[in-house]
């Protein structure tokens, strides 16, 4: 019955989420608040449900801000397998209290000419899934993540890794500041396929931070904000904004 129910709502998050724009391209970085702190749950099942909303450009490198819906369901079963809408599907083939790293299967939503006017003159860029790998190392108040991701299929086709650092502390008993920065580096068929642009290099950097409070038993709400700093080729482009800016608040309840 449980299980039958969490497909249930994880069926319709998804859905919603492939229906947003939100799947725009950062969906993974805009929730990072909500599925980075760690649960203490005993339970075989970590499940964390929720639901968020945000404006921040329509594309990467986007001008025009907009609204985007972000759903939230993340499961886990006794720390080795997850399905997310935030992290994508994977196994944690290595983990201790410290680090935990292994393959997962992503998919990047893809573009269209008509999402936004600048993206007149540009060419689709189809949806596709993503193999790769990601590690993620806890070292007292800090996180450190690094993943790396292949495009397959008819979609971008090429190579984006990111690495970041993520300092959280609190600030009461129900309250968490998080504050990090990354760093994103793609190839030049991924560059080619969204930037029109040849060549490999960071094209990314960027800084956030997210307030969490806790509510009740397992209830959070968070608020983030966040800046994009396009490099390289990325900012090359002539439909690319350098600078990119976010905000957004979600909520959701983990067991």
């Amino acid at each position: 019955m449980r299980l039958g129910l969490l497909k249930l709502v994880a069926g319709v998050a998804i859905a919603f989420s492939m229906a947003s724009s939100a799947a725009a391209q950062n969906y993974e970085g805009w929730l990072l608040g909500a599925t980075s702190m760690r649960q203490q749950s005993d339970s075989d099942w970590k499940i964390n449900l929720g639901a968020g909303v945000g404006f921040g450009p329509g594309f990467i490198g986007g001008s025009q801000g907009k609204a985007h819906f972000l759903p939230i369901v993340d499961i886990e079963w006794r720390g080795s397998v997850f399905a997310s809408t935030q992290r994508g599907i994977g196994m944690n083939l290595f983990g201790n209290r410290q680090t935990v790293a292994g393959p997962r299967l992503t998919f990047d939503w893809g573009r269209n000419p008509t999402d936004d006017s600048a993206l007149a003159n540009t060419t689709k860029v189809k949806a596709s899934v993503e193999a790769g790998a990601f590690i993620i190392h806890y070292t007292g108040p800090w996180r450190i993540e690094a993943d790396i991701k292949q495009g397959l299929g008819s979609g971008h086709k090429g190579v984006r890794a990111n690495f970041r650092a993520a300092l959280g502390g609190r600030l009461s008993e129900a309250n968490t500041l998080i504050v990090g920065g990354g760093i994103h580096y793609t190839n030049s068929q991924y560059n080619v396929a969204y930037f029109g642009q040849k060549g490999n290099g960071f094209t990314g950097a960027s800084l956030y931070a997210d307030i969490i409070r806790e509510i009740g038993e397992g209830g959070y709400a968070g608020l983030n904000v966040r800046f994009d700093r396009l490099l390289g080729k990325a900012n090359d482009a002539a439909f690319t904004k350098e600078n990119q800016y976010y905000a957004g608040v979600y909520t959701g309840v983990r067991f």
